[in-house]
């Protein structure tokens, strides 16, 4: 089971079929001082000023509330550490194991109910704001 973040939504809607861009895109954005540092960066590494404009445009019409270009990345780690964190001790209380993958969790498929509650409160009591999407992978 794993958390989606805005890269699926944002490839369709700015036309950039390439995840690794898109979601290259809103980790410079969300952890740039500015928008011309952001720039920078994306054009220092090569990635194209028509697929940084593409995404920007692509996040501003699906997520308006959304602020780029303010260094608040490290924030949104800080977040999501917190949640897994409180995740993984809950299932330690019920016996669930829990384990950690980047920005999701793995769990039995028995257990997965518990983990999708268990994600969804956890965003709820750290961002208080909106429904997190989760998406559950299978094997």
């Amino acid at each position: 089971m794993y958390a989606t973040s805005l890269d699926e939504d944002l490839m369709e809607l700015s036309g950039v079929n390439d995840r690794d861009l898109v979601k290259s895109f809103v980790t410079v954005a969300m952890g740039a001082f500015s928008k011309q540092k952001a720039q920078s960066s994306w054009y220092l590494s090569g990635r194209g000023t028509e697929n940084f404009v593409a995404i920007e445009e692509a996040v501003a019409k699906r997520y308006p509330a959304l602020k780029l270009f303010d260094d608040w990345g490290i924030n949104a780690q800080n977040l999501e550490g917190a949640m897994l964190r409180e995740v993984m001790l809950k299932g330690i209380e019920k016996d669930i194991v829990v384990l950690p993958v980047h920005d999701a969790i793995a769990v039995q498929q028995s257990d997965e109910g518990w983990a999708v509650d268990a994600m969804s409160e956890g965003w709820d009591q750290h961002v208080g704001f909106g429904r997190a999407r989760l998406t559950v992978d299978r094997p």
